[in-house]
């Protein structure tokens, strides 16, 4: 059971008989870049005019809040964001780029 004077198994005023034990914070996030050819002759060839658009999908895979999150790419300009994502959540639509 929990001591409110032990810091190391605190207890709380609303559950005194309840054990806090803190969890170490672990962020993670985790980058999915997708691209979609867009092939305007048809011919299955890669062709000057042409474009491959990109998303980017984000998720929280760590136990805390993840704040200002930025997507740079040395081969394109990504636009969108900064977002921020709670522990489990997903943002697959703020991120967009086009070659």
């Amino acid at each position: 059971n929990g001591n409110p004077t032990d810091p190391n198994n605190p207890a709380t005023p609303t559950c005194p008989t309840c054990t806090i034990t803190p969890l170490p914070a672990s962020p993670a996030i985790r980058l999915t870049k997708t691209g979609t050819f867009a092939d305007a002759n048809n011919n299955g060839k890669a062709e000057v005019g042409e474009t491959i658009t990109y998303t980017f999908k984000v998720e929280n895979t760590g136990n805390v809040t993840v704040s200002d999150i930025k997507i740079t790419d040395p081969k394109v300009t990504v636009t969108g964001g900064p977002v921020t994502l709670a522990p489990g959540a997903v943002d697959a639509t703020s991120f967009t780029a086009a070659y």
